[in-house]
């Protein structure tokens, strides 16, 4: 099995901290969110990842070989034209099924089932309350795929398609998606989600199943609301020491100083920072920063920042490359 990995996009909505890092090496819960999918991959066995690259590649492809003792292959995409066109430059590897996963889709899903079966063509959804937020995939009573809609005012359902889809039916995918391909692009993109309507159209069926949990990680509040997620699964809480409150959940990094402060909850602070005389919630703190007399509350700040003396609520804070 083959599976494809979507990590070519810029992630402006989490500008200024992908500037200089591209979106799937942000940290999120003490690693970067690669790590976390790679994890999930785990579950199946990979005769070839497949990783579509484009935004700071050179990052993407030292992580991996560093990180990643598979087979797998970097595919540039040199136009950022969209999920079509980031499965589209995967094609002369895509030869039979294939999984193909969106960068910055965490999930809590069974697939392990793929290494026995592959005779199905599945799109992963999880119900949302803002629907009009995402595309839906609409399903009929044996649970098909009748079509996914993109982002309707109207009231279509609300099983949100996450982003991780199996393919059995792959020669039928690419002959949908070259044809999505030779259209005019819609403002700059060609979707994906496309050509699974073609498929359905041409008659194949594409099971509609849900995710234990999905954690969104594309802007600053989704990416808190996970960082909270995955550090309360992780269950141990650090210690506090006489001067410092520690309120979980909560990660603390290797080679952390704290004093006079109180920390969390869902916080994490990664390797080599210092925290002094000052109060954290709900935020992430990237590796070596240095933290003095302020109040920051659900912001994350990238790594080797130091601030002092501040009030910081609903921001993004990072190095850019002017420094």
């Amino acid at each position: 099995m083959k599976v494809v990995l979507l990590l070519a996009g810029k992630g402006t909505r989490l500008s200024p901290l992908t500037d200089t890092t591209p979106k799937p090496l942000v940290h999120v819960a003490g690693a970067p969110v690669l790590s976390h999918i790679l994890t999930s991959l785990k579950q199946v066995e990979i005769d070839e990842l497949v990783v579509i690259a484009g935004y700071l590649s050179a990052q993407i492809e030292a992580y991996l070989a560093a990180h990643y003792k598979g087979r797998y292959s970097i595919v540039l995409q040199e136009q950022l034209d969209g999920t079509g066109g980031a499965v589209w430059a995967a094609r002369d590897h895509i030869d039979g099924p294939t999984l193909i996963v969106f960068g910055d889709t965490l999930f809590d899903a069974d697939i392990a089932g793929l290494n026995t079966d592959q005779s199905q063509n599945i799109i992963w959804t999880q119900l949302v309350d803002d629907p009009e937020n995402y595309g839906i995939a609409q399903s009929d009573p044996q649970g098909n795929m009748l079509e996914i809609i993109e982002k309707s005012d109207e009231d279509v359902g609300r099983n949100a398609n996450i982003g991780l889809y199996f393919i059995a039916d792959h020669a039928l995918m690419l002959r949908n998606l070259e044809t999505i391909m030779k259209q005019p692009a819609i403002k700059g993109e060609y979707f994906f989600t496309y050509a699974l309507n073609g498929m359905v159209e041409d008659g194949a069926q594409i099971k509609v199943e849900a995710v234990d949990n999905w954690y969104d990680c594309g802007n600053l509040a989704a990416l808190l609301a996970t960082n909270a997620v995955l550090i309360a699964r992780n269950g141990a809480q650090p210690d506090p020491s006489e001067d410092v409150t520690i309120i979980p959940p909560a990660h603390i990094g290797e080679n952390v100083h704290l004093s006079t402060s109180t920390i969390g909850p869902n916080v994490t602070i990664e390797d080599g920072s210092i925290v002094a005389s000052s109060m954290l919630s709900n935020a992430l703190i990237g590796r070596d920063c240095t933290i003095t007399d302020c109040h920051i509350e659900a912001t994350i700040i990238g790594a080797d920042m130091t601030l002092a003396n501040q009030s910081i609520e609903s921001r993004i804070l990072a190095k850019t490359n002017d420094g």
